[in-house]
């Protein structure tokens, strides 16, 4: 079994050696998470240290055991067993990692179950290809190791975990993971070193089943298991017998937390495909816009240009509580009145998934209605698809976009190419400077002016911007932040940091503003935040206090709030909504640039009065009442109206009723 020969003993040594600097090293990475205290601080730190010395240990002897086996039932033995732990391990690697552990475990034993199933079943059909115990011990590690480190950032990156929906975000995702700063959990390191003393141990033996017979019935058998487990999980009714068959859709996280990672996956899985509303039919999609009158004529004056800016991350943190500050952070838009309409725009994403509030914004959809955590731009925009792009467009703009970042991430080419766009300006096309590594908004905004004045004499334009400068993270170091936190000075960088962007954003709108208000040509400009920044969970907890079930709507609303301003160089007749959706506020613009709606956006107009905001994690009705969704009777008639029309939109496409969504305004069953 163990060899006490000289060179195992050295590399043992050089290893323990190794791990000692190392622990040296992430020693800040072994203190306790913010919010613990007193006895819990030292228990935490001592599970910690108790878990890196096993896993020490455990390592070293992996190095120190030669492996050599020689009787073929023990060899074989080995290899069996090892198997039969592995996928328990991969199970306690992921969760381990991700922090769910411990809240599994109390959660009850059914959802463990159903974790190592998924699990086993994993491992089995990598083992069906493999034919190798060590083979698929490596690749599974590998894979469990890897998305586990993966997922556990995206978390503190976006606060929601990888879900089946981001795979056709991939591309995205990548291109912008570049761009922030990763320090390794004592979790992630811990994990890491089992990990390895695992694959050790897997390289010390192998089993491999004997002749094509074998292969086949076990793959058959295989097969079989994975048939049954799946239709369980996504047809049956395996989940709901587990005690809950539903999805926290506001709350994804937790949903993951007490019920597991590949259990909670497989759940998901079930809510990709759109089910028809309860009684829909293309006579209740006619109904529900009965009386908009189909297409309604812009009258008054129609603006020359309009200028869409959806700035990133761009939000007004008073809305959360009060705070002090050294330096006013919106002096300009606080201060501008002549022209203006202000409010606030309730968003369906936050920290992240700018395409979302993108896309409630052109199309007048909400993504409450389509599958949690799925983006839209990637699944559901086809061929025909109505925006206000089109409608602009049918009025003669010309219409321009204008994103100085990658022009692929979130599928957008082949999107602004169904909406309308006529050109399409990203990363490289304008000349930008940054501030961190991102175009500063002062650039970005004089592309737009570049833009402006290449147009022709005359020509009627439709721009749309999004912006990148106040993207995440904030934790850039050479980044100097001008604003701080008079009451928690230095406790939250990443705060301070984001604010100071905003005095810059703030500085770059009246720069904007100053340079249009010279034009002859009418010109409006409508600027909003596509999500708030995701900064440190204490800042949240000093501004806004504790969540309970009391405050915990409220405080979740809160967070999805961004600022809207709406200015033209002349007088403008325009309501100024104090809260409005993100799905409302194309519609909206169309109302202040006196741009002809067809019914469909008529509809949405009509419903704001009643239902001023809706979000992925519910709506408020007029009088600013809040209620999450499945509050059984809470207009209802009107959430169902409006669910159907968004999947005549969207959904249906033999039975889609052009002429609620586009220019022509004819009402007819197709």
């Amino acid at each position: 079994m163990f060899k006490w020969d000289h060179r195992r003993i050295q590399v043992s040594c050089v290893v323990v050696f190794i791990l000692f600097l190392l622990l040296v090293a992430a020693r800040p990475q072994f203190g306790a998470p913010q919010g613990y205290t007193g006895m819990v601080i030292r228990g935490y730190r001592v599970s910690l240290l108790a878990g890196y010395l096993a896993c020490t240990v455990f390592l070293c002897s992996m190095v120190l055991w030669k492996g050599n086996i020689k009787n073929h039932f023990l060899y074989g033995s080995s290899a069996a067993i090892l198997f039969i732990l592995l996928p328990a391990a991969s199970f306690i690697i992921f969760e381990t990692i991700a922090g769910n552990i411990g809240s599994i475990i109390q959660n009850g034993q059914v959802w463990m179950f159903l974790n190592l199933c998924i699990w086993y079943l994993l491992y089995g059909a990598v083992f069906a290809v493999t034919n190798s115990t060590r083979g698929t011990a490596f690749l599974m590690l590998a894979f469990t190791y890897v998305l586990a480190v993966a997922n556990a950032f995206v978390v503190m990156f976006r606060g929601q975990p990888i879900m089946a929906m981001d795979i056709r975000s991939i591309r995205t995702a990548a291109s912008v993971a570049g761009e922030f700063q990763y320090t390794p959990t004592a979790e992630m390191i811990i994990m890491g070193l089992f990990t390895v003393s695992c694959c050790l141990w897997a390289a010390k033996s192998n089993f491999k089943l004997p002749g094509f017979k074998s292969r086949a019935v076990y793959t058959l058998v295989m097969a079989g298991c994975i048939w049954y487990g799946l239709y369980g999980m996504l047809v049956g009714d395996v989940f709901a017998k587990a005690g809950s068959d539903r999805m926290d859709f506001f709350r994804f996280n937790l949903t993951y937390q007490t019920e597991g990672y590949m259990a909670c996956t497989m759940k998901s899985i079930r809510f990709l495909r759109v089910e028809p509303p309860e009684g829909y039919s293309k006579e209740a999609v006619l109904a529900a816009v009965d009386g908009t009158g189909g297409q309604v004529d812009g009258q008054g004056r129609q603006p020359q240009n309009v200028i869409v800016i959806m700035n990133e991350s761009f939000s007004d943190l008073s809305v959360l509580g009060d705070f002090e500050v050294s330096e006013p952070v919106l002096p300009y838009m606080e201060s501008i009145s002549d022209h203006t309409k202000q409010g606030m725009v309730s968003v369906s994403v936050y920290g992240g998934g700018t395409a979302n509030t993108e896309f409630e914004f052109l199309t007048g959809n909400t993504v409450a209605f389509i599958p949690a955590g799925t983006i839209a731009y990637q699944m559901y925009v086809r061929k025909g698809a109505s925006s206000i792009v089109s409608l602009f467009k049918g009025q003669g703009y010309k219409t321009v976009m204008w994103h100085p970042y990658r022009k692929d991430n979130y599928n957008r080419p082949a999107v602004y190419g169904i909406y309308g766009f006529d050109a399409y300006y990203g990363k490289g096309d304008i000349k930008v400077k940054k501030i961190r590594q991102y175009a500063s908004d002062q650039s970005d905004y004089k592309g737009i002016i570049k833009l402006y004045e290449q147009k022709e004499p005359g020509e009627k334009l439709f721009l749309f911007n999004i912006t990148m400068q106040n993207h995440s993270g904030y934790d850039d170091k050479q980044y100097n932040s001008t604003v701080s936190l008079t009451e928690y000075p230095n406790e939250f960088p990443q705060a301070e940091q984001f604010l100071s962007l905003m005095r810059e954003s703030d500085q770059a709108l009246e720069m904007l503003i100053s340079y249009f208000s010279k034009v002859p040509e009418d010109t409006v400009i409508l600027l909003f935040g596509d999500h708030q920044p995701c900064l440190e969970e204490d800042f949240y907890k000093r501004v806004m206090g504790e969540d309970t079930p009391e405050n915990l709507l409220s405080h979740t609303q809160k967070k999805m709030l961004t600022p809207y301003l709406l200015w033209a160089n002349y007088e403008i007749e325009a309501d100024e909504p104090e809260y409005i959706g993100a799905n409302y506020l194309g519609t909206y613009l169309l109302n202040a640039a006196n741009i002809p709606m067809p019914a469909f956006n008529q509809y949405l107009w009509t419903l704001h009065k009643k239902i001023p905001a809706i979000n992925v994690n519910g709506f408020s009705d007029a009088a600013g009442n809040l209620y999450w969704w499945g509050e059984e009777g809470i207009l209802q008639e009107e959430l169902d109206s409006y669910r159907m029309l968004q999947y005549n939109n969207l959904f249906d496409q033999k039975g889609r009723i052009e002429g609620i969504f586009n220019e022509s305004g004819v009402l007819t069953q197709p």
